[in-house]
């Protein structure tokens, strides 16, 4: 399985851990944050989980708002736009939110996205992990999907025409509306 790790622990160290404590030993709430900074997924997935977790007591509920936002993946096409509330009932210290996948055959760079926590009822929102970073990546064969079992195999030399991957490269390119609007004024410009 050469899916990437997605369970890296925070590590905190003994000064973050007592500073945290002094700062909410007025309150005794528990802090509500993302387990990871950062997390992984493909394309090829259906969802993603990512996990909230409540560090502190843990006998009161707690409640707290999340919402995707795009950055270089956008809501609507490598990913569904989420948002919604998690409920931590009395005890429960660990809760996950599935975001969609959308799932693509065309090839793409590695995107990402983030989510965010907010509005925390019953607990402070984590000071650095309030906001996680979700990164999905393409594993689709460049330029195109057409001749992927070929590439894998290595044996492209022989079975692919240089002709048919320079259309799925202009394809590819194509699709790009300013390298659309750029390939439309220099064939304009050369025909007048």
């Amino acid at each position: 399985d050469d899916k990437p790790d997605t369970t890296d622990e925070i590590q905190y160290t003994q000064e973050e851990l007592e500073r945290m404590d002094v700062e909410n030993a007025a309150t005794d709430l528990p802090i509500v944050q993302f387990s990871s900074p950062i997390c992984y997924c493909t394309v090829q997935e259906a969802h993603m989980s990512v996990d909230v977790i409540r560090i502190g007591n843990p006998q009161n509920p707690v409640k707290v708002k999340y919402s995707t936002r795009d950055s270089s993946a956008i809501g609507g096409e490598q990913y569904q736009a989420t948002s919604g509330t998690i409920e931590f009932a009395p005890g429960i210290t660990e809760q996950s939110i599935r975001i969609p996948i959308i799932k693509s055959v065309k090839w793409n760079t590695t995107t990402e996205f983030k989510v965010e926590l907010s509005d925390a009822e019953g607990a402070t929102l984590g000071r650095y992990l309030w906001q996680v970073r979700v990164k999905v990546i393409n594993s689709a064969t460049f330029p195109s999907t057409k001749y992927h079992d070929e590439i894998l195999e290595g044996d492209f030399e022989e079975t692919v025409s240089g002709w048919g991957l320079m259309m799925e490269y202009f394809k590819l390119n194509y699709q790009n509306p300013i390298v659309q609007s750029g390939t439309k004024k220099m064939i304009l410009l050369r025909l007048v």
